[in-house]
């Protein structure tokens, strides 16, 4: 399968808006629009994310701020599986990790939905969530055919 980014205008410009002002979100979405390591975006107003076949989020920009959701906005790619829970059931420990809640850029959402992520979220919490879908996606070609399930979620009801 090919894997090739659907992106409008409008997202184009968002993403690159975020050249200057937020250099680590900027490379980060540079990553997910990359089509030789498996990702890939697709746009009608804000942005689907998946990696090789299995949908990853729902990803909103603004300003100095951007969104994610394992909920997808509408019907996902139709060669696609709703995988989200590869990232989501691990962002949770990632934005503790990088210092997000103490530091003010992370937060936990208290319904399973959108974790809204500010600048200055550092580089290195982007590459973890990288290398997390990637992981998370081997993982889950090994396993195809069962349910993929959050460990725990601290008594939050997430996902």
């Amino acid at each position: 399968m090919e894997y090739e980014n659907n992106l409008n205008w409008s997202f184009e410009n968002q993403i690159e808006a975020f050249r200057d002002s937020w250099p680590d979100a900027y490379a980060f979405l540079q990553t997910l629009s990359d089509n030789r390591r498996g990702f890939w975006l697709s746009t009608v107003l804000n942005a689907h994310s998946y990696y090789k076949d299995a949908f990853i989020a729902h990803v909103t920009l603004r300003k100095n701020e951007m969104e994610l959701s394992p909920r997808p906005n509408g019907p996902i790619s139709q060669q696609t599986q709703n995988e989200s829970d590869i990232l989501f059931c691990k962002i949770d420990s990632l934005i503790l990790r990088h210092g997000g809640l103490a530091k003010g850029w992370g937060d936990y959402p208290f319904d399973g939905g959108v974790y809204v992520l500010s600048r200055p979220a550092p580089g290195a919490f982007f590459d973890d969530l990288i290398k997390t879908i990637e992981e998370g996606y081997r993982g889950l070609s090994e396993k195809r055919g069962r349910v993929v399930t959050c460990p725990t979620d601290g008594g939050r009801g997430n996902r």
